[in-house]
Parts: C-alpha cells; structure tokens; sequence
C-alpha cells in the first residue's frame, strides 16, 4: 500500500466515525419535530421564548405522566411532545413524547 491509499484510507476511516458518533449523538437525544412550528430541538438547546410565559405552562401535568418540575420549571406542549423548559433561560431540561 502506497502512502496516497493509505492516506485516503485513514481520511475515509475518520469520516465514517465521525459520521457515526453524529447519527448517535443525535440519536439520544429525542427532539420536538413536525407541526406548525417545525422545530427540531433537544435537550439543552433554547426554546422560543414564548414557552417560557407562565400562560403556557400545562396545568395537569401530573395527570400527563410527567414528573414534578422545579419550582423555576415548566411543562409544555409543543406539538407532539412535553418539553420541560427552565423559565428564566428558555433552556430545555426534558422531552417527553405525547402518548398516543
């Protein structure tokens, strides 16, 4: 093996890991997809501000399945899933699925 297909072996090598820890990475994470908003976020990312308005914190959210959120913690639904969002940043601490 001379040192170009080498060099293009280990360059390909690297893009197909690099490629896989992405796929996994997003993987575990699930994310709020689809709807009117067509949002694609993930835990920690920041949701738009207006789901941090106390209007938009879910009432029954016990009644939902969902654990208890901090006091500066909200649930909310954003399309098909709960997202508990931290009120004073917008930063998404959970994502639970809709059941359907």
């Amino acid at each position: 093996m001379n040192f170009k297909s080498f060099a293009a072996s280990v360059t390909m090598a690297g893009l197909l890991v690099g490629a896989s820890a992405t796929a996994l990475a997003a993987s575990d994470s699930p994310s709020v997809n689809g709807g009117p908003e067509s949002m694609e976020l993930k835990v920690g990312d920041k949701a738009p501000d207006k789901y941090g308005r106390s209007d938009m914190a879910m009432k029954n959210w016990k009644g939902a399945g969902l654990k208890q959120p901090s006091p500066d913690s909200q649930w909310v639904q954003m399309d098909d899933a709960y997202v508990l969002i931290k009120r004073t940043n917008s930063t998404i601490e959970d994502i639970q699925p809709v059941p359907k």
